[in-house]
């Protein structure tokens, strides 16, 4: 249980680098967190945010990081020579739909 306490230990101390090194921009971490745009500087110039704000946050780079993992995978796939024309997408995309 301690490991537990000491890894989200580390990552509420890395939040503010994390949310200023994201591609979302901050107005994203103010509306899931649902806290003003001053409050919400405040917290992260403090580091001071609640439970439920760290776990808003938390989505919000998980998102990040899923799109940055599946651009990453289409970047090998293209590189790899994986890939499909307009019109084999298309075909592939009806035969799921029927």
């Amino acid at each position: 249980m301690y490991k537990e306490v000491l890894f989200y230990r580390h990552f509420v101390d890395n939040l503010p680098s994390r949310i200023k090194k994201s591609n979302f921009k901050a107005s994203k971490f103010v509306t899931k967190t649902g806290i003003s745009k001053a409050s919400f500087y405040k917290k992260l110039r403090e580091n001071s945010f609640n439970l439920k704000e760290v776990e808003q946050i938390a989505k919000v780079l998980y998102a990040e990081e899923m799109i940055d993992k599946k651009i990453r995978q289409s970047e090998a796939d293209i590189a790899a020579g994986r890939t499909l024309s307009a019109s084999e997408s298309a075909q592939q995309i009806l035969q799921k739909l029927s």
